[in-house]
């Protein structure tokens, strides 16, 4: 792997606070002889349902951060709580957050 692309999963690691790890050459190439197969891509159901995973996960980590940094008010608070109780019915999503 070139100096670049390591320098950016580095930063992309870091940024995110995620592991990340670039592909050889070998994983590279067999991932990129399935990639036309539109077989194996995720459909519309499957992509809404990563899509309401993630926005779970984007939500979660935000409301993290801003608790650590006193960023919540009282009326916040409440104003999260309600928006994840109205989100989890929506999307039969068992969020993991708690507000406190």
């Amino acid at each position: 792997m070139n100096k670049r692309k390591t320098e950016i999963i580095d930063a992309v690691s870091k940024n995110h606070n995620i592991k990340l790890a670039g592909l050889t050459l070998t994983e590279a190439a067999e991932y990129a002889k399935s990639f036309p197969n539109t077989d194996e891509w995720f459909k519309g159901k499957e992509v809404d349902l990563l899509s309401k995973e993630e926005a779970g996960i984007i939500a979660h980590n935000t409301i993290i951060e801003y608790k650590k940094k006193v960023l919540l008010n009282h009326r916040m608070k409440n104003s999260f709580k309600e928006i994840l109780k109205r989100y989890t019915k929506i999307c039969s999503f068992q969020s993991p957050l708690t507000m406190t």
